[in-house]
């Protein structure tokens, strides 16, 4: 390595902690979040990532961030939580959003074949002659039979609209009948963006601008390089022979909608909120960009599960299990029942976001190094937040249905009887299991911990199943309800235990 790239290397370190303690004050600091410092610190040290900013939104607002390193080599100015990444397949779900929202307003149909909006796909060549035609909602699943295309897809942001054009009228070859396999196509992102713009009689980037980023007040994001402050874009950077090399900038173009997005932290935590506002029913001004149900149906099973081995060499992560949804992967691990996310890479940045509703929680990070792997950082970050036990599970408040059971089990175990409440028995909980086996084994457990209070603690799974914990004098009294779905509360389950 040449003399001047080690003292600039050593100037870069020493920037990004002034950044960093600049950041800190600029965002929210300490607490309890400070544990994921050092993981961010790490992964841009071993990553050879020139900058970076992260950010952990909980609860509706900003809890967490940090700017760290520079956005501009050569100018050796400091990341700030307004400074502008690109984004890149992280776009996908602002595309996804879109095609929803013009979905709601009526202006066009997800199993309506995609050529009704895009003329040119009638042309495709099917693999089979009873194949049906690709529809819009193969596109937003990437199951419309399109070959992978990263890393091609990306250097086609900026190709001409009348390109664009072209190559969908001499035929993008199929690799698999539509509906019948994944496979990630940013290709097909593409022409869901030519569908917007076709469907709203709005280019696709002037759509997204109006109805989602100005409407989120996301006022400093958007994609043409012209129209953002260049004061604060983060340049992209390629790490190559142990040195840094600007990437050269592609333009906005036809690919726009599978990637082009410029946003900053600031812009992007609102974006955040608002999609876990859709499971904490909090704002209500945000369902008129788009309705609580929309939002969650981004994260809905729409394509074909796919097993996630864990980090080599990392135990803090773990196997995991993910589905395309809309625009958003949904992920199953061993530590999170249900969350959902998406990475975005291009020539001079990476980043990932990952969404915990249960803990209404999101965590987020944008590098501009190319391909940087931001998600090894985040996820080791809501790793690390989960094993420590800082996250406390969102509250969910009792049905009336929930309520009214509550009590019809206080009946029960005071009378040592199922058959003192023979009205909100299911009729299956008798046939499953005698009425005079279940009296015995409720007997058991009352002579194990006396007399109980009478309302519980509820641990509620939905509106009619929860586990109720009563205090006893010998213990807890742990009843694991399931009702029927039937106008008043029936029990089709339940059953009693003790708890020391």
């Amino acid at each position: 390595m040449k003399h001047w790239q080690v003292l600039l290397q050593v100037l870069l370190m020493a920037l990004a902690g002034e950044a960093k303690a600049e950041a800190v004050e600029e965002c929210v600091g300490g607490g309890r979040y400070t544990m994921v410092d050092a993981i961010f610190e790490s992964f841009m040290r071993d990553q050879h990532v020139p900058g970076m900013v992260y950010g952990i939104v909980q609860g509706g607002r900003l809890v967490h961030c940090r700017a760290l390193g520079v956005r501009d080599i050569e100018s050796g100015e400091p990341v700030t939580f307004d400074s502008l990444f690109r984004i890149a397949s992280m776009s996908k779900a602002f595309t996804a959003l879109a095609i929803l929202k013009l979905r709601d307003e009526g202006k066009l149909q997800l199993d309506a074949p995609a050529e009704r909006w895009v003329p040119q796909l009638a042309e495709v060549r099917y693999p089979d002659v009873e194949a049906r035609r690709i529809r819009v909602r193969d596109l937003l699943a990437h199951t419309a039979g399109f070959v992978t295309d990263d890393p091609w897809g990306d250097r086609q942001l900026d190709m001409p609209e009348a390109r664009f054009t072209q190559l969908i009228a001499q035929g993008v070859p199929l690799v698999y009948e539509p509906g019948s396999a994944y496979e990630y196509s940013n290709y097909g992102y593409a022409l869901l963006g030519r569908i917007v713009t076709a469907a709203s009689k709005t280019q696709y980037q002037r759509y997204v601008q109006r109805e989602i980023l100005q409407a989120l007040g996301m006022r400093s994001s958007g994609w043409q390089l012209s129209e953002l402050d260049s004061r604060h874009r983060a340049i992209g950077y390629r790490y190559e022979d142990a040195a840094w090399h600007e990437e050269p900038v592609l333009a906005d173009g036809a690919f726009a909608s599978m990637g082009g997005l410029h946003t900053s932290a600031r812009d992007y935590t609102r974006f955040v909120s608002f999609l876990l506002d859709a499971w904490a029913d909090r704002d209500e001004q945000h369902t008129r960009i788009a309705a609580r149900s929309t939002r969650k149906e981004m994260v809905q099973a729409a394509s074909f599960l796919q097993p996630v081995p864990p980090e080599p060499g990392d135990p803090a992560t773990c196997a995991a299990t993910r589905i395309y949804g809309f625009g958003l992967q949904a992920y199953t691990d061993c530590r999170f029942k249900s969350f959902f996310g998406h990475s975005g890479g291009l020539p001079g940045y990476g980043s990932n976001v990952l969404f915990f509703p249960e803990y209404d929680l999101g965590i987020f990070a944008f590098a501009n190094r190319t391909y940087a792997r931001a998600e090894i950082a985040v996820k080791k970050a809501a790793a690390t937040l989960y094993d420590s036990g800082t996250l406390q599970a969102r509250t969910v408040h009792a049905s009336e249905a929930l309520r009214a059971a509550d009590s019809l089990v206080t009946q029960i175990y005071a009378a040592g009887s199922v058959t003192v409440v023979p009205h909100s028995l299911a009729n299956n909980l008798l046939l499953d299991r005698s009425a005079r086996k279940r009296d015995a084994e409720l007997q058991a457990v009352r002579v194990k911990l006396g007399e109980c209070q009478r309302e519980s603690r509820m641990n509620v799974r939905n509106v009619l199943a929860a586990v109720m914990n009563y205090r006893c004098e010998r213990g807890t009294l742990a009843v694991n309800v399931l009702l029927a779905p039937l106008p008043s509360p029936s029990f089709q389950r339940l059953e009693f235990s003790a708890q020391d």
